[in-house]
């Protein structure tokens, strides 16, 4: 199988995003559809300044060799993908796992959170107005639960159990 890996680079701000496809004019022809364009590539094509590139073209045995072709380039560049281009079974859960602990993940939700911090404050004091009887009706039901200390399996801090969860996901 034929197959392309491409570029698309924003000449306005740098952004640059890759991708992979065994057809690429029809590929061309779906970044620029905006109605269909679902891909963080819009974000490109609507500044309207940009160019469409081919990185490689090759003979690939399947679909999964391009996609992890795709990716060799994504994790050796600075680009704006967001998404793993793979998408076989262990290789991707590999992947996710070493690209969760990585500091591009890090990275992105840190300024992510930047970007978004008065929209979140925003949107919490809105809910906590909103909600004000459903999350009083849910603690009266829970509240012995806040309550409950439990110990963690990996560290043995002693913590309240409806922080457990949040603290494993960050510490372990």
């Amino acid at each position: 199988m034929i197959g392309y890996i491409y570029y698309i680079l924003d000449l306005t701000n740098a952004d640059m995003y890759i991708g992979s496809t065994n057809n690429i004019e029809n590929r061309k022809r779906q970044h620029k559809q905006n109605k269909f364009n679902k891909c963080i590539s819009k974000k490109i094509i609507e500044n309207n300044n940009y160019i469409f590139e081919i990185l490689e073209q090759n003979d690939f045995k399947d679909k999964n060799e391009l996609h992890k072709r795709e990716q060799y380039y994504i994790d050796n560049n600075k680009c704006i993908n967001k998404l793993a281009s793979f998408r076989s079974g262990d290789y991707r859960k590999q992947y996710k796992y070493e690209y969760n602990k990585s500091n591009k993940m890090k990275e992105y939700y840190k300024n992510w959170n930047e970007e978004n911090k008065e929209k979140q404050i925003e949107y919490k004091k809105n809910y906590r107005i909103n909600n004000k009887d459903k999350t009083k009706n849910y603690y009266e039901k829970n509240k012995h639960n806040f309550y409950r200390r439990v110990c963690c399996i990996k560290c043995k801090k002693e913590l309240n159990l409806h922080s457990l969860k949040r603290h494993n996901n960050t510490y372990h």
